[in-house]
């Protein structure tokens, strides 16, 4: 790797740098935005990729070397990148944006109700509206290659559904399923577009958006791990982290799905979902009931999510 120059954007360090065929570009960023741009640690490096033909030999200047600006990602750069000052990262779209901007959206729409199974986005599809979710819970779905139906992830009250393909004029890039009684409030594409110019909101989706795509990114990185406790263990602390109601220490989901989804989720089967939550619940962590979750103990939680050992300390209360 060698550095070529030395440049300065807004006021941050830089420089252009020659990186060989298969350089782990952990430290560019571009590669990789999410990272720099919500102000977090990059999840996994990327690696340059060298493109081969069919007979065998190297395509393009890639297969030997790629040349990038190498920027300081601190918490400076985030913030001149991003727009604003790193903090606590939103969960949802009505947690980023003053409580009159979000009634202002629940004013200008067509309240519906949707019974739990409705689907109310269909991947593929025009995005002709988007929805704001005012109560219940929305099971988001892709269908992957071989055809099966992914589950992504649960959202719940304070989303607004469709946002990116109305903003950015593409298709539904996934399915989403109202997983209990859902209240929303449609709005034609055309007209969430103006919403979202006179409040000035595109920067608030787009850093909303890049922090999806790291917990998604973080989500999938955890997935690979062998143990199925761990995996379990990393969606319950994604959903608790954006579903979970508190009481007094611990974080109660009220979930609208069963377990062979929650197992979904996790990448595995429903009877090894059934022996990891199981473990869980042994080991005095979680208590479930039927479509109800408590995280009893989030710490231990988190600990078992990164693979370390959760059981109880003997003679700690």
């Amino acid at each position: 790797m060698r550095a070529e120059g030395v440049g300065a954007a807004r006021g941050a360090p830089e420089a252009v740098v020659e990186f060989p065929a298969g350089t782990g570009a952990k430290g560019s960023a571009g590669i990789g935005l999410p990272g720099p741009l919500a102000g977090r640690e990059r999840v996994a490096p990327a690696i340059l990729p060298v493109p081969v033909k069919a007979g065998g030999e190297p395509d393009g200047w890639q297969a030997s070397r790629c040349h990038g600006r190498l920027r300081d990602t601190g918490p400076a750069v985030s913030a001149a990148v991003a727009g604003v000052t790193p903090s606590a990262a939103a969960l949802n779209f009505r947690s980023a944006v003053p409580p009159h901007t979000w009634q202002d959206l629940i004013e200008r729409g067509r309240r519906r109700i949707f019974p739990r199974g409705t689907r109310l986005l269909r991947q593929g599809e025009s995005s002709e509206s988007v929805i704001a979710l005012v109560e219940g819970q929305v099971r988001v779905t892709r269908i992957g290659e071989a055809g099966d139906e992914l589950v992504l992830m649960l959202r719940g009250p304070g989303e607004v559904l469709g946002e990116m393909g109305a903003l950015a004029g593409r298709l539904r890039s996934a399915s989403v399923t109202a997983a209990q009684r859902c209240v929303g409030v449609v709005l034609p594409a055309h007209a969430f577009r103006g919403y979202v110019d006179r409040h000035e909101l595109r920067d608030v989706i787009y850093r909303l958006t890049v922090e999806r795509l790291h917990r998604q990114e973080r989500l999938q990185v955890g997935l690979r791990n062998p143990s199925p406790v761990v995996r379990i263990a990393i969606v319950l602390g994604m959903l608790a982290e954006e579903l979970g109601r508190t009481e007094g220490p611990a974080v109660a989901l009220d979930l609208g799905v069963a377990r062979v989804e929650l197992a979904a989720m996790a990448r595995m089967g429903r009877s090894s979902a059934v022996a990891a939550l199981s473990s869980l619940q042994e080991a005095g962590i979680v208590s479930s009931g039927r479509r109800r979750l408590v995280v009893t103990d989030p710490a231990r939680l988190a600990a078992a999510a990164r693979g370390e050992p959760y059981a109880p300390v003997p003679g700690r209360v």
